[in-house]
């Protein structure tokens, strides 16, 4: 009830400041919104008036290269700049960001996975040089990149307005935390509080399938094992809880690629399959593919967990 009335009150509030623009400024917003095409790029919109803009939209939700692409190089835009998730965010992707803003939040978890040159691929739509998947690429480790994250802490190392983040709330299962909790978080002294879980009885379980015999020079072969034991196992899940999300995890791009084909083909060839997933079309992402960089957070009630990686002839990996 209380979030539904805060709500309430900022709508209100932001219908009043509506009503207070300057009347040239009301009719250019409201001409726009009877568009159904041809609408002004919001970049121009904003540099034309940016004053009614932001008193009607004093919140923006952006990614810093949207934030370059769409909002004029204005200094001290904003009265604070917050990034999230800023582990996985290049300081030289936020410089642009911290430019416009008059304070600075840098909110995220030191221990997650540092952002990585190969992880941006997946974000470029306009990549052409696809050269880097072939059967000779190797997955560059996830070495430890500079994030803004560790940028700022060590800016303010010595800084009051530095502060811990102790509470993790994401897992249903405690289970799921507990783990890292023990050997990663609480050895650096900054154990996590968590919650117990409701569902004590929950039958969590984790499940390993060795693929024996699978001994290659190339990468390509273990992937191919992996992807038709992936597609047994994903059909099994069909099966047997229908009910149940699913997600799959790769340790390595090209592999998530091939996944994501392979299981496209599997939606037009497999009926059972197709009919799962689309009962599944009201609902949000209750099925995934993804590389593990852009696993953030992701719950699902089934995970799959596809390294795409074997042991080379002599045995070693």
């Amino acid at each position: 009830k209380h979030l539904r009335a805060n709500t309430s009150k900022i709508l209100a509030h932001l219908t009043s400041n509506f009503s207070s623009l300057p009347a040239a400024d009301k009719q250019l917003l409201v001409k726009e919104s009877m568009k159904k095409s041809g609408h002004l790029p919001f970049r121009e919109l904003l540099s034309r008036i940016p004053e009614s803009i932001q008193r009607i939209k004093p919140v923006m939700a952006m990614s810093p290269l949207a934030v370059s692409r769409l909002l004029p190089s204005k200094e001290n835009m904003f009265d604070i700049v917050i990034f999230d998730e800023a582990s996985q965010i290049k300081p030289e992707d936020a410089i642009t960001s911290i430019y416009r803003g008059k304070q600075l939040v840098v909110a995220g978890d030191r221990f997650q996975l540092p952002p990585t040159n190969f992880g941006e691929k997946t974000l470029e739509e306009d990549v052409q040089d696809w050269s880097i998947l072939s059967e000779d690429y190797i997955d560059p480790a996830t070495t430890g990149m500079e994030s803004i994250l560790t940028t700022a802490i060590g800016v303010f190392s010595s800084d009051r307005n530095i502060k811990p983040l102790r509470l993790h709330y994401r897992s249903k299962d405690e289970r799921l935390i507990s783990w890292s909790n023990f050997n990663i978080y609480r050895k650096a002294g900054e154990e996590l509080f968590t919650f117990p879980s409701l569902d004590v009885e929950s039958k969590s379980s984790l499940r390993y399938t060795y693929l024996p015999n699978v001994k290659t020079q190339s990468m390509a072969v273990a992937n191919e094992a992996e992807i038709r034991k992936a597609k047994e196992i994903v059909l099994e899940h069909v099966r047997n809880q229908p009910t149940l999300s699913l997600g799959i995890i790769a340790f390595g791009l090209r592999h998530s690629i091939r996944l994501q084909d392979e299981f496209n083909l599997l939606e037009k060839e497999s009926d059972e399959f197709y009919s799962w997933k689309q009962s599944w079309a009201d609902k949000r992402e209750k099925f995934f593919i993804k590389n593990i960089e852009g696993v953030q957070g992701d719950e699902r009630d089934a995970i799959i967990i596809s390294p795409g990686y074997a042991p080379n002839l002599d045995g070693t990996v």
